[in-house]
């Protein structure tokens, strides 16, 4: 009995010596910890048009939207990323906007900038087919195996901000959602069920969405958002996103990290609520993350 099972232990322990050799160990940046992804931020990090990610891009297109334009990482070594879906507002194409996926997909994420049926299409329409993108990009897009579907956000500008505050209330399983100069004419109230952290983004020479009637009447709309913040820029127009505009991807970058990824180094650039010391913002105010 004794030699048997001394034997027995002899060949666990060479089992387990050998498992610890070969098998891999899964590293500390898996999606199990936290999904931080990337080196430390800065606000260089943040505002820089290329991240440390290289991107790749493909075109597809699926039922309920007519195409969408996808930048990802090119590693597979750090597992699936969140994903994010981008579309712009009346009279844009997703040309307009395409510059928006290379620039925070080589942050850490699928982003998929979506084009409108139609140019002239409002923002309940484009909600459907951002919710319609939202599901192929992780059933069947060819991108599906790069997405973790548990982790996805929604961006939009003017029309398409509006469509963002709808795709929010329709899809309250969404990690973040940032809406750019949103565009809508329903009351604010239409909103006040939404529970996904936002970020509205306004221009205070907006004449087209201003920040008195719109952007900021939204914001204030989202009573149930735990996790939401609002940021007026300073000289910003209703076409100042359609450039590269450092503030909106330093603001929009670190909501995504912060709620997509779970990544809490990223607080520090939204909350506590100072934003207005920052060069180019006229205002800004937060409800912070508890945690």
């Amino acid at each position: 009995m004794r030699s048997t099972f001394g034997r027995r232990l002899r060949v666990l322990a060479a089992v387990t010596a050998f498992a610890a050799v070969v098998l891999p160990v899964a590293p500390a940046t898996a999606e199990g910890a936290g999904h931080r992804r990337g080196p430390d931020p800065t606000e260089a990090t943040l505002t820089a048009k290329t991240g440390p990610y290289a991107t790749a891009k493909t075109v597809f297109t699926g039922p309920g939207f007519t195409k969408a334009i996808a930048y990802y990482p090119k590693t597979t070594r750090e597992g699936r990323f969140g994903a994010v879906t981008m579309i712009g507002g009346f009279l844009n194409n997703a040309a307009q906007f395409e510059f928006y996926g290379p620039r925070i997909a080589s942050q850490g994420f699928v982003v998929a900038v979506m084009e409108p049926k139609s140019i002239f299409e409002g923002p309940t329409v484009r909600a459907d087919e951002k919710l319609a993108l939202l599901d192929h990009l992780v059933k069947r897009s060819p991108v599906r195996d790069r997405v973790d579907p548990a982790r996805l956000a929604v961006m939009g500008y003017s029309f398409g901000g509006g469509a963002t505050l709808h795709v929010a209330k329709e899809r309250p399983d969404l990690k973040a959602a940032v809406a750019i100069e949103p565009w809508e004419v329903v009351s604010p109230s239409t909103f006040e069920s939404n529970t996904v952290p936002q970020l509205v983004i306004s221009g205070d020479l907006d004449v087209v969405a201003p920040t008195a009637t719109m952007g900021e009447p939204y914001y204030r709309g989202l009573k149930n958002v735990k996790n939401k913040a609002f940021l007026e820029l300073k000289d910003a127009h209703h076409f100042t996103p359609l450039d590269h505009d450092d503030r909106i991807f330093r603001y929009s970058v670190a909501w995504l990290k912060r709620y997509v990824d779970g990544d809490t180094r990223y607080d520090r650039f939204f909350c506590p609520a100072t934003g207005n010391s920052i060069a180019g913002v006229k205002h800004y105010e937060a409800v912070c993350p508890a945690g």
